[in-house]
């Protein structure tokens, strides 16, 4: 192998040892991308909704974790009020991320955990504590604003994670609710928030 690059021109060892350094940068840092900036942009403007502010070392919780744990201890529209206008906010800034950019802004720990965690909350306190009497009480005390933003998160979440990924979430989280094991699935499935119809909610 010395006597190799021993025979080499030099000129042609220089493009070699020139190669080799652009290949292991290239491997090491890649080239930063259109969907790179945007959530540069998009971290930026969820911070510290979705994001520790890494200017505030001292801060150890985000925002939508104070703000959904409040809105689960007290389960009414004054606790909640918090949690969602983050989640509005969080929208707006996700429908300007251009669509090629959404598998990235998607496989973000942080929005997977504010969009489906936000699901299975809003339909744990839609549900209640017991199984609704009937299907008019499955939206609980949500009005047309809180069914918008449910409908919202769920089109979000099909459009980033895929109806499969759906069809599981919901599949798991139903058999946990109270009481859901008293009754078929055919009773259930109707007084879930699940069952809602978005059509006419976009």
């Amino acid at each position: 192998m010395d006597s190799l690059f021993r025979s080499l021109p030099q000129w042609a060892f220089v493009l070699l040892i020139l190669s080799g350094g652009i290949a292991f940068f290239y491997i090491t840092m890649p080239p930063h991308t259109v969907c790179d900036s945007q959530e540069e942009v998009f971290r930026s403007a969820q911070t510290p909704f979705l994001f520790l502010d890494p200017k505030k070392n001292y801060i150890k919780t985000i925002g939508y974790v104070k703000a959904r744990e409040a809105c689960k201890q007290s389960n009414s529209h004054g606790a909640c009020l918090e949690m969602f206008d983050g989640l509005k906010k969080m929208m707006l800034d996700l429908r300007v991320i251009p669509d090629q950019c959404h598998e990235k802004i998607g496989e973000l720990d942080e929005v997977r955990t504010a969009l489906l965690g936000s699901l299975e909350l809003m339909a744990r306190m839609a549900w209640g504590n017991k199984a609704p009497a009937s299907v008019y009480e499955k939206v609980g005390w949500y009005d047309s604003s809180h069914l918008h933003m449910y409908c919202a998160l769920k089109a979000f979440s099909l459009e980033f994670y895929g109806q499969e990924s759906w069809s599981e979430f919901v599949n798991k989280v139903m058999p946990q609710l109270p009481q859901y094991s008293e009754l078929t699935t055919t009773e259930a499935w109707p007084r879930t928030l699940f069952s809602l119809n978005c059509d006419q909610y976009r």
